[in-house]
C-alpha cells in the first residue's frame, strides 16, 4: 500500500512538474512574441538596440566631443519624413522672446515694468531655429572662460568703451578679456571679496549661495566661485548691451531679470548672501519694497552687501555729483527699512555697508503684530508672476535652523524635508531619491564619458525635483541651473537648502536667457508633465534656442512620450538616439540622448549675382533726351528721378545692390549726404558699385582731364564717408570700386553715440517729399536678417512680417493674402488669356499691398511696378523683401514716368482709398496717360465705386466691362476690365487693330 501510494505521489509530482515546465515555456514563448510584436512599451526599441551590439549604453552614432558636424537629418523611427524647421533670419541671433526690446517699449516704465518678462502670444512665437552668429566657436573651458570670451560669440564692443575705466571688459584681438574689475572694484573682484571676507564668513562654507542684483558682467560671481560660493546673477536686457550674455559665456550663472513690480523667481530663505554694487535699484524708495523682497529670499543670518551710493555719502557726494541732502535721506530710508526687517549693520567701510539678517526676528520684534510692521499673508514661495508687496515675510518654521557648511550641506537632510514642509515626502523618500539620481548619473557617464570632464560648464535641469541630478554631478568644473516648473511640486526651497541654485519657470514660455547659453540640458519627466499644457514643439524649439551648438541633451520619460519628442527632434538639426533605462529594456521609462549640430548664419551675398535680378533704374529728364523713356520702351523698370534734396521714394533696406556708372552724382560732397541716402535704401550686406571718376584716379586723371588733386580729394572723401557708414571696399579694379555694407554696424561703431556719427531720427520709411538729411540711418530691428535667395524669397515670410513691423498683420494674415491673390490672378487668366503670355511686359499695380498680385504673376516675361499709395499702409518694405520692386506715390499727382510706358495696369481698392481725397477723373486721366494704346486695365473695388469709375471711363476711349467677383454675383466686390483704344495725334477715329 505504501509503495503503491508513493508511486502515485511520484506520478502526480511528475505530472505537476511537466505541467509547470510546459506552462513556463509557453509563457516565455508568448512573452518573447509580445516583445517582438511591439505592443510592449519600448520593446521594439530594445530589440533594435540589441541588434546594434548588445551594450545599450554604447552610442556609436553620437559624438559628444566638440567638432563642426555636417548637415545630416534624423528620421522618425517610422521612416516618415518630418517637415524640417528652417533657420530663423539672422536678426534673431540673440533673440530673447520674453525680453524683446521692441515689445518692452510698449509697457509702462514705472517700477521697471517694461524690463520685466513680456512673452509673445502663441501666434507670434517663432517656429524656426535660432542661428549662431558667423564664426561662433565653443567657449573656453573653465577657468579660462572666466577671463576670456571669443568675440564672435557675443560681438558687442559697447561695454569696452562705456566701462573702460572701470576695468569690466577689454577687447583684445579676437577675444574679450575680463580683468575682474567692476564699478565698485576697479582694482579687481578678488581684492573686493577679500574685504568682504574680513566681515562675512565666505571661505568656510557658511556662505554658499549668493544673489547679485544688477550684476553687470558678473565678475563678482565669477571670482566667488573659487571660494566655493555659487552666485545667481541677474540684470535686465537694457542699454548695457549683452551683460548677462557675457556672464553666461564666461561660465557664470546668470539670468535676464530685474527688480521691478513682480517677485523674484526664487523661494524664501534661499540665499546666504545678497549683493548690490551700484546696481541702480532705489532701495530707499517704494516704502522699502525692494529690500523687503531681498529679505524674503535671504536666509536668517544671511548678509546683504550694498556698495556704492548712498553709503558714506558725506565723503563721496561731491564725486557722485548728487546733492548731499538727497543722499542723506536715501541712506536714512535704507537704514530705517533695515531696522524694520531686523537687519543689523555690522560694517561700513569706504562705500560698502554690510547688513546681517537676524537669526531670530523675535529678538528685535516683540510680537507678530509689532507696530509699523505689516506681514505678508501669501505663501512666500508662491511667486511666479505675483506682484511684489510692501510687507515683511514672516519667519518660517525652519527660520532658526543651523545650516551646515558646504559641501556637507549638499547631502544632509534639508530643513524643509525635516520639518515636513513638502507634502508626502519623508526623509527616507528623499534619501531614496538621492540614491536613484546617483545611479542615473553613473549610467549617463557610461554613454557620455565627458559629462563631468569640464566640456560642459553651464548645465540645466529642466525639471529638477530635489536637485538630485545636480548633487550627483557636483564638481568645481560645472554648475547646474535647477529649474522647478510651475506645474510641478514646489521643491525649489529644498534645492537651495542643499547649497544649489535654481529658478521657477513655466516651460510654456521662453526662459530668461540669451540663445546658446547652456552646454548640456537634462530633463526627467518634463514632457509627461506638460503633455496637455502646451506644444512639445515649442518646448523643444526653446531648448534649441538656449543650447549651444554641439551641446548635449538627456531626456528621461515614458517611451511613448519620447517617441513623439524624437519625431520633432528629427526636424531640428539634432543627432538623437533612444536607449534603454539602466535597469533594462522592460522598464517603460527610456532615455533619449541628443547632440545639437554645429551650424551658423549662412552667407547670402553669393546669391546676389545670380539671374533674376530686377533693377529699379532712374535718371532725370534733362538734356540726355528721353533716357528713361528708352529704358521703359525696352521693357526695363525705370522712373524719372534724381538724387537732389528729397529722399528717394523707396523704403529702407530695399536693395541688394546699388550702382553708379559715371552718374555725375557728387558722392564726396555735401558731407556724404547722397551716400547716406544710398545707405538708407541698401540692405545690410548689400553692395555699392561705383564706376568711373574718381576711382583709380592716379592712372586716369589725364584722360579725364581733371586735376589729380581734385580727384584724390574726391576719392578720399568717398572712402571716409564709406568708413563712417561701415561700408568695406572689397574690390578696386580698373575704374570700378565695389563697397559692401556691413551686416552689423556695431562691429565697426562701438556705440550708437560714436564720435562723428549723427543718426537720423525720422522713420527711415517715411520719405514722401521728405528732405534728405546728412545723417546715418540706424540699423533696423531686421538689419541683420538673412535674406533667402530668389525665387525662394518671393513666397517666404518677409522679415517685416515675421518681426511684427506691420501693425495688425500676422504671418497667417499675410499667407492668406497670398492665397487670395493666387485665386484672383487665376480668375484674371480666365477672362484675359494673354495676361502672362508675354504680350504685357511692363505691368503696374497701383495699390500693391504686400505684392500678392505681382507674386502670383511672377514670370521672366514680365515685371510689375508695385506702387504703395502714400495714403495706404506702408508695405513697400515687405514688397522689396520678397524680391519685387516698387515705389511710393500719391495718386492725386502724376506718376514719375513718360506717357505710354505700361502695358497693363491693375488696381485693387484704389478708388475706395481715394474716394474723398481727389477726383477719380484725375486718377483715370493719369492712368490713360501712362497706359499704352491697346493696353489693358483690371480694377477691383466695391460695385458702387466701380459704377462711378465706369461712367468716367465712358468718356475716355476705353472699352470697359463690369464682371462679377470670382466667388459669384452676391459678393459686393466686382471687377472692371478695360482696354484702351488705339488712336494717334490727328486721328478722329479709333481702332482696336
Amino acid at each position: 500500500m505504501a509503495t503503491k501510494g508513493n508511486s502515485g505521489d511520484n506520478r502526480t509530482r511528475s505530472s505537476i512538474t511537466i505541467f509547470i515546465v510546459v506552462g513556463l515555456c509557453c509563457f516565455f514563448y508568448l512573452l518573447g512574441a509580445w516583445q517582438r510584436s511591439g505592443f510592449g512599451k519600448g520593446d521594439s526599441i530594445a530589440l533594435e538596440m540589441t541588434k546594434t551590439g548588445g551594450d545599450c549604453n554604447i552610442l556609436p552614432n553620437l559624438n559628444f566631443e566638440t567638432h563642426h558636424s555636417g548637415d545630416a537629418r534624423i528620421a522618425d523611427q517610422s521612416g516618415k519624413k518630418v517637415k524640417e524647421f528652417k533657420p530663423c533670419s539672422a536678426k534673431y541671433t540673440d533673440y530673447t522672446p520674453c525680453h524683446d526690446q521692441k515689445r518692452a517699449m510698449t509697457f509702462p516704465r514705472n517700477d521697471m515694468i517694461y524690463r520685466e518678462r513680456h512673452c509673445p502670444p502663441q501666434e507670434q512665437k517663432l517656429k524656426c531655429l535660432i542661428p549662431a552668429p558667423k564664426g561662433y566657436v565653443t567657449p573656453f573651458s573653465w577657468p579660462k572662460s572666466r577671463d576670456y570670451v571669443p568675440f564672435a560669440n557675443a560681438p558687442y564692443k559697447a561695454l569696452t568703451v562705456e566701462k573702460a575705466i572701470q576695468n569690466w571688459i577689454q577687447y583684445e584681438g579676437n577675444v574679450f578679456r575680463f580683468p575682474g574689475g567692476g564699478t565698485q572694484f576697479p582694482q579687481g573682484a578678488d581684492a573686493y571679496i577679500d574685504q568682504l571676507a574680513a566681515v562675512i564668513p565666505i571661505d568656510n562654507g557658511t556662505v554658499r549661495t549668493a544673489l547679485d542684483t544688477g550684476c553687470g558682467v558678473a565678475s563678482w560671481g565669477a571670482y566667488l566661485w573659487k571660494r566655493n560660493v555659487v552666485t545667481m546673477s541677474f540684470a535686465p536686457r537694457d542699454n548695457h548691451e549683452a551683460q548677462v550674455q557675457f556672464a553666461l559665456e564666461r561660465g557664470v550663472p546668470a539670468i535676464v531679470g530685474v527688480l521691478g513690480s513682480i517677485k523674484m523667481p526664487f523661494p524664501s530663505n534661499a540665499f546666504d548672501m545678497a549683493h548690490c554694487s551700484r546696481c541702480l535699484i532705489p532701495w530707499g524708495s517704494n516704502a522699502g519694497k525692494y529690500m523687503m523682497e531681498v529679505d524674503r529670499v535671504l536666509r536668517p543670518g544671511g548678509f546683504w552687501v550694498l556698495s556704492g551710493p548712498p553709503i558714506n555719502w558725506k565723503r563721496n557726494y561731491i564725486s557722485w555729483q548728487r546733492p548731499k541732502e538727497d543722499l542723506e535721506q536715501e541712506q536714512n530710508n535704507i537704514e530705517e527699512v533695515a531696522k524694520l526687517l531686523c537687519w543689523e549693520k555690522i560694517s561700513e567701510s569706504g562705500e560698502t555697508a554690510i547688513f546681517q539678517k537676524t537669526l531670530n526676528p523675535k529678538s528685535c520684534r516683540s510680537s507678530e503684530d509689532a507696530p509699523g510692521v505689516t506681514y505678508c499673508s501669501q505663501d512666500p514661495d508662491d511667486v511666479w508672476y505675483k506682484k511684489m508687496e510692501t510687507c515683511v515675510t514672516p519667519a518660517s518654521t525652519s527660520a532658526d535652523v543651523e545650516y551646515k557648511p558646504f559641501p556637507e550641506r549638499l547631502n544632509a537632510i534639508p530643513p524643509r524635508i525635516v520639518s515636513g514642509s513638502i507634502p508626502g515626502v519623508s526623509e527616507e523618500k528623499y534619501m531614496e531619491d538621492n540614491r536613484q539620481w546617483k545611479k542615473h548619473v553613473n549610467a549617463y557617464r557610461k554613454f557620455n564619458k565627458i559629462i563631468d570632464s569640464g566640456r560642459y560648464r553651464n548645465i540645466m535641469d529642466m525639471n529638477a525635483g530635489f536637485g538630485g541630478f545636480a548633487a550627483a554631478l557636483d564638481s568645481p568644473k560645472l554648475w547646474v541651473m535647477n529649474v522647478v516648473p510651475t506645474l510641478a511640486d514646489n521643491t525649489l526651497g529644498v534645492i537651495y537648502e542643499r547649497g544649489l541654485i535654481g529658478i521657477y519657470h513655466d516651460w510654456c514660455e521662453a526662459f530668461s536667457t540669451y540663445p546658446r547659453t547652456y552646454d548640456l540640458i537634462h530633463a526627467s519627466g518634463l514632457f509627461s508633465l506638460y503633455k496637455d499644457k502646451c506644444d512639445f514643439e515649442d518646448i523643444l524649439l526653446e531648448m534649441d534656442r538656449i543650447l549651444r551648438p554641439e551641446g548635449a541633451v538627456i531626456l528621461r520619460d515614458e517611451v511613448d512620450v519620447l517617441m513623439k519628442v524624437k519625431t520633432i527632434i528629427g526636424a531640428m538639426r539634432w543627432d538623437a538616439k533612444l536607449i534603454d533605462h539602466e535597469d533594462g529594456p522592460l522598464v517603460p521609462e527610456k532615455i533619449l540622448v541628443a547632440v545639437k549640430q554645429y551650424w551658423v548664419v549662412a552667407s547670402w551675398g553669393a546669391y546676389l549675382w545670380k539671374r533674376n535680378v530686377v533693377t529699379m533704374s532712374f535718371a532725370p529728364r534733362d538734356n540726355h533726351e528721353a533716357q528713361v523713356q528708352f529704358a521703359l520702351e525696352r521693357g526695363v523698370p525705370a522712373i524719372v528721378g534724381v538724387l537732389g534734396s528729397i529722399k528717394m521714394p523707396f523704403p529702407s533696406n530695399a536693395f541688394d545692390m546699388a550702382h553708379c556708372s559715371r552718374c555725375l552724382i557728387p558722392w564726396g560732397s555735401n558731407a556724404g549726404k547722397y551716400m547716406m541716402e544710398v545707405d538708407r535704401v541698401l540692405r545690410p550686406g548689400g553692395f555699392w558699385v561705383l564706376s568711373g571718376p574718381p576711382i583709380n584716379w592716379k592712372r586716369n586723371y589725364i584722360s579725364w582731364q581733371r586735376p589729380k588733386e581734385d580727384l584724390e580729394q574726391e576719392q578720399n572723401n568717398i572712402e571716409e564717408v564709406a568708413k563712417l557708414l561701415c561700408w568695406e571696399k572689397i574690390s578696386e579694379s580698373g575704374e570700378t570700386a565695389i563697397f559692401q555694407k556691413t551686416l552689423n554696424p556695431k562691429s565697426c561703431r562701438s556705440s550708437e553715440d560714436a564720435p562723428g556719427v549723427t543718426y537720423c531720427s525720422q522713420d527711415p520709411d517715411d520719405v514722401w517729399y521728405k528732405k534728405m538729411e546728412t545723417c546715418v540711418t540706424p540699423a533696423s530691428t531686421s538689419a541683420d536678417v538673412e535674406y533667402k535667395p530668389f525665387p525662394e524669397r518671393l513666397n517666404a515670410i518677409p522679415p517685416r512680417i515675421a518681426s511684427g513691423s506691420i501693425p495688425g498683420v500676422s504671418e497667417e494674415k499675410y499667407m492668406e493674402d497670398n492665397r487670395q491673390w493666387k485665386k484672383h490672378v487665376n480668375a484674371y487668366r480666365k477672362f484675359n488669356k494673354i495676361i502672362d503670355s508675354g504680350r504685357y511686359r511692363n505691368i503696374m499695380d497701383m495699390n500693391a499691398g504686400f505684392g500678392g498680385f505681382a507674386a502670383a504673376l511672377d514670370s521672366p516675361k514680365l515685371w510689375v511696378m508695385n506702387v504703395v499709395p502714400t495714403l495706404a499702409d506702408n508695405t513697400l518694405g515687405v514688397i522689396y523683401e520678397r524680391g519685387l520692386i516698387g515705389i511710393y506715390h500719391d495718386w492725386c499727382e502724376a506718376f514719375s514716368t513718360y506717357p505710354r510706358t505700361y502695358d497693363l495696369i491693375h488696381a485693387s481698392g484704389l478708388f475706395s482709398l481715394y474716394k474723398d481725397k481727389c477726383d477719380f477723373e484725375d486718377i483715370l486721366l493719369e492712368m490713360d496717360r501712362i497706359l499704352r494704346p491697346e493696353g489693358a486695365v483690371i480694377l477691383r473695388d466695391e460695385v458702387d465705386v466701380l459704377m462711378k469709375v465706369k461712367s468716367i471711363i465712358g468718356a475716355m476711349r476705353w472699352d470697359a466691362k463690369l464682371i462679377d467677383h470670382e466667388d459669384g454675383p452676391l459678393v459686393p466686390e466686382k471687377i472692371l476690365v478695360a482696354v484702351k483704344q488705339y488712336w494717334v495725334v490727328g486721328s478722329n477715329s479709333t481702332s482696336t487693330h
